[in-house]
C-alpha cells in the first residue's frame, strides 16, 4: 500500500514536471513567432552567396533624362492618412512590384525602426548589402517582404532596392503606431 501511494506520488511530480516543460515550449513558440517578422529565413541572401560585385547590383539604373537630369519615376504612396512620394528605382523588381498597383496592405512594426508586410507574390529580386538604412527607404527583404524605414541605422543584412520616400523627414510618426495602412499606386 505504501508503495503505491509512493509511485502515484512520483508519478504526480513526473506530471507537474511535464506540464512546466510543455509551458516552457509554448512560451517559447509564442515568443518566436511574434518575434520573427521580416526575418533573415525568408529568403535573406548572405554576402557570401554572392560571387561578384555584379551580381550585387545586377538591376540596370538606367532613367530617364529631362534637362539633361536624371529623372525617376515617381509614385504616390499614402500612410493611413499622410500623402507621400516615392521615387521609384529602375529594376525588375520595381517593375514586377509596379504591376500589382493599386496596392493596399497593413504594415506592421519591427525593431521600432520599420514597418514591413509580406506580398500575396513573391518578386524577382537584385539583392544588395545595404551598409547604411536611410529614413525613407523603401526595400524588399527576401521576395516578398515590403519594407518601409522611419529610422537610419547600419546592417549587414541584403535588401532589393525599391525606392525612396521624398518627405523622409515626415516618417516620424510612424514611431507612435505599431501598425499603418500603405496605399501605392
Amino acid at each position: 500500500m505504501e508503495k503505491e501511494k509512493k509511485l502515484k506520488g512520483e508519478d504526480a511530480m513526473l506530471d507537474r514536471k511535464l506540464k512546466r516543460v510543455y509551458r516552457l515550449f509554448y512560451v517559447i513558440g509564442l515568443a518566436m513567432f511574434f518575434l520573427s517578422g521580416c526575418s533573415p529565413k525568408e529568403a535573406a541572401v548572405p554576402i557570401s552567396a554572392i560571387e561578384s560585385e555584379d551580381q550585387l547590383s545586377a538591376a540596370p539604373k538606367s532613367s530617364n533624362q529631362i534637362d539633361g537630369k536624371e529623372s525617376l519615376r515617381i509614385v504616390k504612396l499614402k500612410l493611413d492618412n499622410q500623402d507621400f512620394q516615392l521615387e521609384l528605382e529602375e529594376n525588375e523588381t520595381v517593375e514586377e512590384l509596379t504591376a500589382q498597383f493599386p496596392l493596399s496592405l497593413e504594415l506592421e512594426d519591427l525593431n521600432q525602426n520599420e514597418k514591413y508586410a509580406y506580398l500575396s507574390k513573391a518578386l524577382p529580386t537584385a539583392p544588395q548589402r545595404i551598409v547604411q538604412i536611410e529614413k525613407g527607404d523603401v526595400l524588399l527583404f527576401g521576395s516578398d517582404c515590403l519594407v518601409i524605414f522611419y529610422e537610419s541605422f547600419e546592417t549587414n543584412y541584403t535588401y532589393t532596392r525599391i525606392g525612396k520616400i521624398k518627405e523622409a523627414a515626415a516618417l516620424d510618426f510612424l514611431k507612435e503606431r505599431k501598425s499603418v495602412w500603405l496605399w501605392l499606386g
